[in-house]
């Protein structure tokens, strides 16, 4: 809900934002791949 009362005053920068939920769980590798994934992927 705040997601979407902060786009509706403009977002970021005016930019959407959008809220992405990764679970690595306990496997710290698994959070590496998350983090990188998310950093090499321009969209984000």
């Amino acid at each position: 809900m705040a997601v979407q009362e902060f786009n509706a005053q403009g977002g970021l920068l005016g930019r959407s934002v959008e809220l992405l939920h990764r679970d690595g769980g306990i496997d710290p590798d698994s959070h590496y791949h998350h983090v990188t994934e998310l950093v090499r992927d321009q969209r984000y």
